[in-house]
């Protein structure tokens, strides 16, 4: 192949891949945007959460339901295996280790009511608390060693990442989930809006299965 189609080529999958990054940069801000206003129209409108809770409370629960959308959005991208999910992956990282450090900041009895007893953890506060870690492992030593693994070791710890996520999530929530009528304004919790695509990802994976 001569240099000029050679050049042309690269040039056409740059632009290629710079459109990705756009459209999946877009992704992101819709995917955060949605979750603001969802978490800020349940908790502070409908419950009556203090407006002061927001760049804490309220938004802890925007980083925590946008990482896992976006890492069910990367999972299925890997699946696919039509183009990079790099930008998924960077800001559903991101988001989940954003949710990490303020959960650190607000982890007490008077935020967290159903994991505490007593003073102390319950069975079920104790075994959130254990998916959170391992998860949080994961994800370090994915973003420490993913350029080292195959396709399918790749697929095979987002798929992981998911599934501790979502037993992380659902652990002390999804007997809620059973009881609408307890919904502020009707609205489903996020755990349970963040665990079904991180269901149906991890079921794909799981069956062999490609979307679309």
């Amino acid at each position: 192949m001569s240099p000029l189609p050679a050049m042309v080529l690269g040039r056409r999958a740059a632009s290629a891949q710079n459109r990705v990054m756009i459209s999946d940069s877009a992704r992101v801000v819709a995917v955060i945007a949605l979750a603001a206003a969802y978490a800020t129209m349940r908790y502070n409108v409908a419950k009556g959460v203090p407006w002061t809770d927001w760049p804490s409370y309220i938004a802890n629960k925007v980083l925590a339901v946008s990482g896992i959308v976006l890492l069910a959005m990367a999972a299925l991208r890997k699946l696919r295996g039509n183009g990079s999910a790099a930008v998924l992956m960077l800001w559903g990282g991101g988001a989940t280790l954003a949710h990490v450090l303020l959960s650190l900041g607000l982890f007490s009895s008077g935020y967290f009511e159903k994991l505490f007893a007593g003073g102390k953890l319950t069975f079920v506060g104790g075994l959130s608390l254990l998916f959170a870690t391992l998860a949080t492992v994961l994800l370090e030593v994915g973003a420490r060693q993913a350029q080292n693994w195959s396709p399918s070791a790749s697929q095979r710890a987002t798929a992981w990442l998911l599934i501790l996520s979502a037993l992380h999530t659902m652990t002390p929530s999804a007997s809620g989930w059973l009881e609408p009528a307890t919904w502020p304004g009707h609205l489903p919790p996020l755990t349970l809006l963040a665990t079904i695509p991180a269901a149906f990802a991890v079921s794909v994976w799981a069956l062999g299965k490609r979307p679309g």
